[in-house]
């Protein structure tokens, strides 16, 4: 009865796992409405943050920070980017702005995600440049603390002078 009642767990969890495992339509629909959100729900910037953090980050918030838009932006705006620019869906959308790579300077992957804020589908855009408004019109919600600091590891050594 243990081996049975194991299993049925493990199913249950592999299955709620897999319902934001992929990016095609079909399963976003499917996890959307798993969360009670229909197509014609209004999505508020934490209902957005809920499904960012289940389905494309999937409760993975280690090493990683998150930023989200203050305000929803509207259909085909040009987000500036460092170097590049970025262009929303052609839908109202909250942003999130994910960098995989916290404290890595610059030119490294990170991600855009636009959440319809009717609905609650997403798209995700890879880029390498962070939103030049990222201090003014995003809002954090999750970052990475800095490493302690560690002489050991960032001094130089100094040679002593040979008598």
């Amino acid at each position: 009865m243990k081996k049975v009642l194991f299993i049925l767990g493990m199913l249950l969890s592999l299955g709620m796992f897999s319902a934001c495992s992929s990016d095609d339509d079909f399963n976003i629909e499917s996890s959307l409405s798993d969360m009670g959100i229909s197509e014609k729900t209004e999505i508020t910037q934490e209902l957005a943050w809920q499904i960012v953090k289940l389905c494309v980050l999937k409760n993975q918030l280690d090493n990683i920070d998150v930023y989200v838009s203050k305000d929803t932006v509207h259909p085909k705006t040009t987000i500036e980017c460092y170097y590049s620019a970025e262009l929303s869906p052609n839908y109202t959308s909250w942003i999130f702005f994910i960098d995989d790579v916290p404290f890595g300077n610059w030119s490294h992957l990170c991600r855009y995600v636009y959440v319809n804020a009717i609905g609650g589908k997403y798209e995700i855009h890879e880029n390498t440049w962070l939103p030049t408004s990222l201090g003014s019109e995003f809002i954090p919600l999750v970052q990475t603390p800095p490493e302690p600091w560690d002489e050991s590891k960032y001094s130089i050594p100094v040679l002593q002078k040979l008598k």
